[in-house]
């Protein structure tokens, strides 16, 4: 018997590669966050309701769990005060937020872009729905600002097109722009702890 697989591609490419995103390029991200936010709003299916890493969640016990990894006792404490201050912001705040299904990783892997005639990226399309799950709304934003903070010369004002593209499509809730910077710091926690782990597990990847 032979087995066979079809795979579909989007022609372009990602742009992690690219060290400074421009404004364009940023809201088109946000843009994109919010109109498949939109889209997925009324979506129903029981396998959204599961336990995955990446929902925040579970960002705090994820965190708590990982952070042996970090060897430099000065690093840990940094990540996990960090966490820690995160956690008290959103903690008022949960009861609050909208849920739905959310596609949970809209970030410069899964975002393919090309070059038009006048060498200017447009958006061309999102792959990989592998982590879509029933959770906050504003999640899906959190982790798009977490990918773009990237790219952002440590500037965090950096994502602010983001949040204002977003907003103007899909508006969002005061308590959901309170949750949205504890909700980043948790997707960079949870982020720099599941690299330091797979590293220790596979140093040469």
């Amino acid at each position: 018997a032979v087995h066979l697989r079809v795979l579909e591609f989007i022609d372009g490419q990602s742009l992690a590669h690219v060290a400074h995103l421009n404004r364009h390029i940023v809201t088109g991200f946000a843009q994109l966050c919010a109109r498949v936010d939109v889209a997925l709003a009324g979506f129903e299916h029981p396998g959204l309701d599961r336990v995955l890493q990446w929902d925040p969640q579970h960002a705090f016990a994820l965190i708590e769990h990982l952070l042996p990894v970090i060897a430099d006792a000065d690093k840990r404490a940094c990540i996990a005060e960090a966490a820690e201050q995160a956690q008290a912001y959103l903690l008022p705040l949960v009861a609050s937020l909208p849920v739905q299904a959310i596609h949970m990783d809209i970030t410069e892997y899964n975002v393919v872009w090309a070059r038009d005639a006048h060498r200017q990226w447009q958006l061309q399309g999102l792959i990989d729905f592998g982590d879509l799950v029933r959770t906050w709304r504003i999640a899906d934003l959190s982790v798009t600002c977490a990918a773009l903070l990237h790219h952002a010369e440590g500037d965090p004002f950096f994502i602010l097109p983001a949040i204002q593209a977003y907003h103007q499509i899909n508006p969002l809730q005061s308590e959901e722009l309170l949750a949205l910077w504890p909700l980043i710091v948790a997707r960079s926690a949870v982020l720099v702890l599941s690299s330091e782990q797979q590293a220790s597990i596979e140093p040469d990847n």
